[in-house]
């Protein structure tokens, strides 16, 4: 749902305006939808955006492009946004004079800093944010991560090589060269698997390697463990880091591929998308598993957050929805 349909956008706001209208909320916490919060915003309501970076465009202008990788990607976003500017005002001029007054007309009235608690370290951010300006520090409160309820405690399989923790969906073999690559380093590989597709993970232990398709404590494994492969979620990803752990990203979709790019050029984690490239993938491999500047690398950045805890993010959070209340109520 683009902000450029004006005319559904503007139905879905209307929904969610009768929702707040009948519940009276005194705050909203809104994560990953955009029009919820513009309803927000336009009643007034005290509103907190929750995100890992990905959802939420930085303040600051021209925004940073998030695929530099990709040729006249700056352009095309710098175009992208005159657009939706354009759309944010004509959206404006539907809503009822109640609500016109304060409906949002730029990004920066939607997204504005002092409303927004960013789930990630700045080393983790999809964008670039601009540290010169003073708000970009502030919006930070950390990653969250939790362990299942339900998690299982697991042990390590028998072998003496270096211990590899994948948590990974295996929707199909095309991992197969990954396995071969650990295997041939003589890893001690356990994998973590909630996709539920029986076929692959059973390719997986045709490798000889342990699969686990249920929920799993993964603390105790992260402690042991001697390096992490995953796809980039922000979970995951700062619970290994925060470890110390080097990491190799097999990311899935974009949120994921641009999270393995910025660790990447910060030289904190390893990534790959050409996952059925033999040779590459040996060597992404054995980088994980041998490179010591890497490893120290990662350990520099986890002696960084090493006191930091997820309840530190939470309590960081609920600071600011008081915050919003307040501001409101005077």
């Amino acid at each position: 749902m683009g902000f450029e349909r004006v005319p559904e956008a503007r139905s879905t706001i209307g929904q969610w305006q009768a929702l707040f209208e009948t519940v009276k909320p005194v705050a909203v916490l809104v994560d990953a939808s955009p029009l919820a919060l513009y309803a927000a915003r336009s009643a007034g309501i005290p509103a907190v955006v929750i995100g890992h970076g990905f959802e939420i465009p930085p303040e600051q202008e021209p925004r940073p492009c998030f695929m530099p990788w990709i040729e006249n990607s700056a352009a095309k976003t710098a175009e992208l946004e005159v657009r939706l500017e354009a759309s944010l005002k004509e959206l404006a001029k539907t809503m009822p004079a109640r609500y016109g007054e304060k409906a949002p007309k730029s990004l920066k009235d939607l997204f504005h800093s002092d409303g927004v608690a960013l789930c990630a370290w700045p080393e983790l951010d999809h964008f670039d944010r601009n540290a010169g300006i003073a708000s970009s520090s502030s919006v930070y409160t950390g990653p969250i991560w939790s362990e299942p309820s339900d998690g299982e405690a697991l042990s390590w399989p028998d072998g003496s090589g270096p211990k590899v923790l994948c948590y990974l969906n295996l929707r199909d073999k095309r991992y197969d060269l990954v396995w071969q690559a650990l295997k041939s380093h003589e890893a001690n590989v356990l994998i973590i698997s909630p996709s539920d597709v029986p076929k692959a993970c059973e390719a997986a232990r045709g490798w000889g390697i342990k699969v686990a398709e249920r929920p799993i404590q993964l603390s105790p494994l992260m402690k042991d463990c001697d390096a992490v492969v995953g796809h980039g979620g922000m979970g995951l990803t700062s619970m290994a880091l925060h470890a110390g752990k080097p990491v190799l990203l097999l990311p899935e979709h974009m949120e994921q591929t641009i999270l393995a790019y910025r660790l990447g050029k910060q030289g904190l984690a390893l990534a790959t998308i050409r996952q059925n490239d033999k040779s590459l993938v040996n060597q992404k491999i054995s980088r994980l598993l041998h490179d010591d500047s890497l490893r120290l690398e990662v350990r520099k950045f986890a002696a960084v957050y090493s006191t930091y805890t997820p309840s530190v993010a939470v309590e960081g959070i609920v600071a600011r929805l008081k915050k919003a209340i307040a501001r409101q109520v005077i």
